[in-house]
């Protein structure tokens, strides 16, 4: 029986050949384990990219409606601490106007108005908050403020009451300006009548933030204030029983106007919870196709780390019997 041989200069060759690749796939595993990634992603997938692609722009959707829901939650937010904000100052002044009765100590009075005055301008500076560069109660006039200046307003009421001796009449004057078609709505309210466009917070579902400081609840709400207002300029001055009685009307104003904007408020938690709830969901399907993605892209360390280990045997090996081999001579062989 004849015996094929391997010449000492293939075997050689054949040897630096096996070496060349061992060391190869090692550094090719070194790197992945390195960078977490797996380094030839078309062997991984096969050639089909379809599954990998479909994962991406999943997430990149998410990724979208987290950056809508977030803005709205932002904006959600802002208006529900201005709407808390005005509200606690209504209750906080209304106490101090309802106490007023005939016969009562003008100085009281005084200080209520003075406080209520106070009121509205931090109503109306309230209502003018912006989350970035847009504008919260504005509807979709986004680039302006929502309300006009306090003074301008207060001065226009002035003109609108002047010359009228009765608190019924300065409340029904007041009460229609700040009413729909009234004065309020042409020069007060500066916002858009349509509320902000649905966003859309998730794939299936858009909230609408559509509360303006033209609200009813938040209209009433300023009109009480304004009637405070006008009573620290002087209204009814020289009338003591009108005066006071217009402070009673107004004190009862303002505490019937903290349930209107508590219906406001709630309109806004609502949406509030739904933006919560969608953001909520928005993490969990992220989180689920970062994981399949992972499962495709990235490669376990730990069995990585066992193929270099066995790389790193097979290697050694290899320089052992390299070494033996290049020791040989024909007396050895012998």
């Amino acid at each position: 029986m004849s015996v094929i041989g391997v010449g000492d200069l293939a075997q050689s060759f054949q040897m630096r050949r096996d070496n060349a690749r061992l060391q190869e796939v090692f550094q090719t595993l070194a790197s992945e384990l390195s960078s977490g990634q797996r380094s030839d992603l078309g062997r991984t997938v096969s050639g089909d990219f379809g599954p990998l692609l479909g994962i991406e722009r999943g997430l990149q959707a998410v990724a979208a409606y987290e950056t809508a829901a977030a803005e709205a939650g932002l904006m959600a937010d802002a208006a529900q601490s201005a709407l808390e904000f005005v509200r606690d100052r209504a209750a906080s002044i209304s106490p101090s106007l309802l106490i007023v009765t005939t016969g009562f100590d003008p100085a009281h009075l005084d200080a209520a108005a003075e406080t209520a005055a106070r009121g509205f301008e931090d109503a109306v500076t309230a209502l003018n908050v912006r989350v970035g560069d847009r504008s919260v109660f504005a509807g979709v006039a986004t680039d302006g403020p929502a309300l006009a200046d306090p003074e301008a307003m207060l001065g226009e009421l002035e003109t609108l009451i002047a010359g009228e001796t009765t608190a019924a009449g300065v409340e029904t004057l007041v009460s229609d300006w700040f009413g729909p078609g009234g004065g309020f709505e042409a020069t007060g309210y500066l916002g858009a009548a349509a509320p902000l466009a649905n966003i859309p917070i998730s794939e299936d579902e858009r909230v609408t933030l559509d509360v303006t400081a033209a609200d009813p609840g938040v209209r009433d709400t300023l009109a009480g204030l304004a009637l405070g207002a006008l009573l620290d300029r002087g209204v009814l001055d020289t009338l003591p029983d009108e005066r006071a009685a217009l402070a009673q009307a107004t004190g009862t104003r303002l505490l019937d106007a903290e349930y209107a904007i508590t219906g406001t408020r709630t309109t806004v938690g609502i949406a509030q919870e739904r933006i919560e709830a969608a953001r909520t969901r928005n993490a969990a399907e992220a989180q689920s196709l970062e994981i399949a993605r992972a499962s495709i892209l990235e490669v376990d360390p730990y069995e990585t780390a066992a193929r270099m280990r066995e790389l790193e045997v097979q290697l050694e090996t290899l320089y052992t019997v390299t070494a033996r081999m290049s020791r040989l001579n024909l007396t050895a062989f012998l």
